[in-house]
C-alpha cells in the first residue's frame, strides 16, 4: 500500500500516484482526519464515482454487483497494515474514489456547501405538492427554490402562493423564484417532475408507472441533452415515473454525442438519483400498522413498481409476511384510484420532498444508487461527496428476491439503453 498527502488530506492506494506527495506509513496513521481517501480504478460505465468503505474487502473489488448490498466477512489476509486500515474502516472514515472519472480529484477537493439551490421542473400535481414540501421542510438546507413550467400562469401562481407562506415567529423559509429555461441547470439540484401522460382515474391500466415510460422518456431525453450542454455538476433528481428506468434513460441520453455514440461526457452515474421508493416504504408502514405487523426494521428495495421488494424485518425476515406487505404496497395507488382520486400527495412528500431534503443533508433516505450499470433503490445517503449505502446480512429468501429484481432491471437496461455495452 502507498501513502500520500494531498492538500493536507490523507490518501492511500495500491497504485502509484505520481502527482501526490508520498509520506511514510507512520506519518499517515498518525494523521487526524475525518476522511481518509482510498484511490482505486474501475470502468465508469459500470461503476459509481466512489463509496464509503465498510469492509477491508471493498479495497479489492473488481466489479460492482448486487452482492455489494450484502455484508461480507473480512476474508482478505496477509495484507500490509490490515489492522490499521480496519480500524479506520470500522469508524467509517475511509472514502473510496474511482479515478476512472475525469473529475475524480474534485471529490477530495470539494468542500461541503451549507445551503443548496434547488430548481424544479414541472408544476403539476406532484411537482406543486413537492414544492410545498420543500418550502416548509427545507429551511435549514435550501437557500432558494427555482420553479419552471411550460405554463407561465402556473409558474406565476406558485411563485406568489409559496412566497406568501410565512411564520409569525420569523422563521425563514426558502425563497421561491421563477427560473428561465436557459438557467435551469444553474443550481445544486435539478428536480424532474415533468410527465406527459398520467392514466385517468377509472382507467383499466394496471401498471400506471410502466404506462408512463415511453412518453416520459421523450421528455427526459430533452433535459438530458440540456444538462449535458450545460456541463451540469449537481444532482439530477428524477421524481417522474418510473424513476429507475428513467434514470437509466437519462444516463444513456446525456452521454451520447450527436452521432449516437456514447462518449461519457454527460452526467456521471452518481449525479443521477431516482426518488420513488420513499412512498413505497411509507405505504408498507401504513399497511403494517393496519395489520399489526412490526415494521420497525422493515425495508424497501428495488423499483417503484411491480418488482418492488418489501422486507418486514432485515434481521428476522418472514417471507410470507413480506410478500403480503409487498402486494399491498404495490396496489396502494390503485386503492386510492378506486376512491376516485389520483395518488400523488404521499409520493410527492415521502419520495419527493422528504427524501430529497435528506439527500441534501447527507441523511438516510430511500432512493436509487448506481450499482453495476443499474439504478437500484435502497436505503442510502450521500456523505463526503460519495454514496453510503446500507449493507445487510440477508437470508436466502430475501437474497433471491433482490437478485431476481436486479436481474430484471439489468436485462431492461441492456435491451433498451445499451448502458452496459
Amino acid at each position: 500500500m502507498n501513502y500520500y498527502i494531498y492538500k493536507g488530506k490523507p490518501v492511500f492506494s495500491e497504485m502509484t500516484l505520481s502527482d501526490f506527495e508520498e509520506i511514510s506509513k507512520k506519518e499517515f496513521f498518525a494523521m487526524e482526519s475525518n476522511t481518509f481517501y482510498y484511490i482505486y480504478s474501475m470502468g465508469r460505465r459500470r461503476s459509481k464515482n466512489g463509496f464509503i468503505v465498510k469492509n477491508i474487502n471493498d479495497l479489492y473489488l473488481l466489479e460492482e454487483t448486487i452482492n455489494d448490498l450484502f455484508i461480507a466477512p473480512s476474508e482478505v489476509k496477509n495484507i500490509n497494515d490490515k489492522e490499521y486500515l480496519e480500524n479506520l474502516i470500522e469508524k467509517s472514515l475511509v472514502v473510496a474514489v474511482n479515478n476512472e472519472y475525469e473529475n475524480w480529484i474534485s471529490l477530495i477537493e470539494d468542500e461541503k456547501v451549507s445551503e443548496k439551490r434547488v430548481h424544479l421542473l414541472g408544476l403539476g400535481d406532484v411537482g406543486s405538492t413537492l414544492a410545498i414540501g420543500l418550502k416548509l421542510l427545507g429551511s435549514d438546507i435550501i437557500s432558494e427554490i427555482g420553479i419552471y413550467d411550460l405554463g407561465e400562469e402556473r409558474v406565476g401562481r406558485w411563485e406568489m402562493e409559496l412566497n406568501q407562506i410565512s411564520d409569525p415567529s420569523g422563521k425563514r423559509f426558502p425563497k421561491v423564484v421563477k427560473v428561465k429555461e436557459e438557467n435551469l441547470f444553474d443550481c445544486d439540484m435539478f428536480i424532474f417532475c415533468a410527465s406527459k401522460y398520467v392514466p385517468a382515474v377509472g382507467s383499466d391500466v394496471k401498471d400506471v408507472r410502466m404506462a408512463q415510460l415511453s412518453e416520459n422518456l421523450k421528455i427526459i431525453k430533452i433535459y438530458a441533452k440540456k444538462a449535458r450542454k450545460a456541463e451540469f455538476k449537481g444532482i439530477f433528481s428524477v421524481v417522474s415515473d418510473p424513476v429507475d428506468l428513467l434514470c437509466a434513460g437519462l444516463y444513456h441520453y446525456s452521454n451520447i454525442d450527436d452521432n449516437g455514440e456514447m462518449d461519457c461526457r454527460g452526467l456521471s452515474s452518481h449525479q443521477i438519483k431516482g426518488y420513488g421508493l420513499g412512498v413505497m416504504y411509507g405505504r408498507a408502514r401504513y399497511y403494517s400498522e393496519k395489520k399489526n405487523i412490526d415494521f420497525s426494521l422493515g425495508r424497501a428495495y428495488g423499483p417503484h413498481g411491480k418488482d418492488l421488494i418489501i422486507a418486514n424485518d432485515i434481521i428476522d425476515y418472514d417471507d410470507d409476511i413480506s410478500i403480503k406487505l409487498t402486494d399491498l404496497t404495490i396496489n396502494a395507488n390503485m386503492d386510492v384510484r378506486a376512491l376516485g382520486f389520483k395518488p400523488y400527495i404521499a409520493p410527492a412528500i415521502s419520495s419527493g420532498a422528504i427524501s430529497i431534503i435528506n439527500t441534501l443533508k447527507g441523511e438516510w433516505n430511500f432512493s436509487t444508487i448506481f450499482l453495476g450499470g443499474v439504478y437500484f433503490g435502497c436505503r442510502n445517503r450521500i456523505i463526503a461527496n460519495v454514496v453510503d449505502f446500507e449493507r445487510v446480512n440477508f437470508n436466502k429468501e430475501l437474497y433471491k428476491r433482490i437478485v431476481s429484481t436486479y436481474k430484471e432491471l439489468t436485462d431492461f437496461g441492456i435491451e433498451n439503453f445499451e448502458i452496459l455495452r
